[in-house]
Order: structure tokens, then sequence, then C-alpha cells
């Protein structure tokens, strides 16, 4: 009888308006039951989902009003002249001897270079999960990932370890300015495993567009459609997708096929039925 009123309601689309108290419980026992989305009348699966999304952003807008005004002051404008002034009548500054550019760079060594990076999840409590991965630029195999609530130069340097044993190491690894990526981790590529480190420009994640593609892809392909619970239901979920991703997911960038390549069937040719 009660699935017969709230059908009517969902016909006469006459819905009750929802408390954040409902969209809360619908959130969190969608954690817990396996056949919520076969219950479902009044709202759809993806609105739950939906709702998690906008209580997060919810609340770190809440926490980043909180915070000051990043960054110093505003040098004086007569300060700055002068600079300009001084650095004009004593050539500082670099020389204008032409550089290879960064296109010119990744196109050049694209199958010698690897990048690293770091993106956030945000659990169902709002607790921030780090997923950190390191990808080859030649066929977008992601070699590495790992999840954790804490990262640390000391944490970065052991995946480094378990992403390169016996030597089988990139000539350049790309990285951002990320404050983890400290002058420790720089001299472990140095110094242990003789790897180049390259960082990108102040503000230009273009500069390591395979990593921040590999970023978008999982949101899209996963991330976007799930409520995480905890660290390990994370990893679960990484360790599935990584997989797919590198023995089923199509590139255009490899000719369409997976990064580890994939085994397709030659269709027939009959002709007999032309």
């Amino acid at each position: 009888m009660l699935r017969q009123q709230l059908s009517t309601y969902h016909i006469r689309k006459k819905k009750p308006r929802l408390a954040n108290i409902d969209r809360l419980f619908w959130v969190a026992l969608k954690q817990v039951w396996a056949k919520w989305r076969d219950h479902l009348i009044i709202v759809k699966p993806e609105t739950v989902i939906d709702w998690q999304r906008k209580r997060f952003k919810k609340h770190w807008t809440k926490i980043s009003s909180r915070k000051k005004r990043p960054g110093r002051k505003r040098i004086k404008r007569e300060i700055r002249d002068l600079i300009y002034q001084m650095a004009g009548e004593n050539n500082w500054g670099a020389d204008n001897k032409k550089q290879q550019s960064w296109m010119t760079f990744l196109k050049n060594h694209g199958d010698v270079i690897s990048a690293m990076d770091f993106f956030i999840v945000p659990t169902i409590r709002f607790k921030i999960l780090y997923v950190f991965f390191i990808i080859d630029h030649k066929r977008r195999v992601i070699r590495h990932f790992n999840v954790t609530s804490h990262p640390s130069a000391l944490w970065v340097i052991q995946q480094l370890r378990d992403a390169f044993p016996f030597d089988h190491t990139p000539k350049y690894l790309i990285m951002d300015r990320d404050k983890i990526f400290s002058p420790q981790v720089k001299g472990f590529f140095e110094r242990q495993l003789g790897v180049d480190p390259k960082v990108t420009s102040y503000r230009s994640p273009w500069q390591n567009g395979v990593a921040e593609r590999f970023v978008l892809s999982a949101r899209t392909d996963l991330l976007n459609h799930v409520i995480v619970i905890n660290e390990s239901h994370l990893r679960r979920l990484m360790t599935e997708y990584v997989e797919y991703y590198n023995q089923d997911r199509c590139h255009l960038s490899v000719g369409r096929d997976s990064p580890l390549g994939r085994a397709f069937q030659q269709k027939s040719f009959d002709s007999s039925k032309r």
C-alpha cells in the first residue's frame, strides 16, 4: 500500500520536497544496501550520487572561506619600477639564446618520458584521500599507483622504488610544483634512479597533459559515479579501473589500441555472399 501511494506521487509529478536529512539517509544507505536502486521511486539513482558531490562542494567552500587570501602582498609600483630599471642597466636576467620549447621536448623524447601526479578523492565523511600514479608517455601505461590519506616525501620515494625496480627507469620524469615533490624526492631521482626530473612551469597543467588526461578519465569513467567509503574501498576501485585502463580501454594516441595491447579477432571474408 505504501509503494502504491508513492507510485501515485511519482505518476502525478507531485513529488514531496526532501530535506537534507533525507538526502543524507539515502547517501548513507547506498553504502550498506545492495538493492537500494530497486526501491527508489521519488528520485533517480544518479540524483543520490549527485547529492554527495554537492555536499562535498558546500563543505569545501565553507573550509576555503575561512582561509586568508594566499600569496604575498603586492610590491609597490615604485619598487617594481626600480627593479626593472636596475635589471636593464645591469643586464640581469636570462639571455636571448633560443631554447627548445616544451612541446618539442615532449615530441622528441616521448618514448623515454614518464609522468607522476596526485589527485584527491573525498570520502562519504569528507576525508580527503590522495591517489598517486605514474604513467608512461609512449603507450599511456599506468606503471604504478597507490592511495594514502597522509602523503609525504618518504612515502613518494617508496612508491618510486616500487614503480622502478631493477633499473627499469625512464630518462625523464615529469612532475608539477607540488610541495611534496621536495628536493629530497628530486635528489632520489638523480642519485638513486639516474632519472632527470622535469618540473612544469607555474600554473601550466598542460605541460603534464598526459597525467592530467588520466585524471579526467578516472573521474569520468569511475569516480563521478560512486561514493567512496574509505581508503581500502578507493584502493579496490582504482585497482580494478587501472587493470581495465591498461588492458582494455582504447586510446587515440596509441592507434585506438589499449596501453598494453588488446587481442582482436579478424572477420573472415566469405566470397559467396558478394
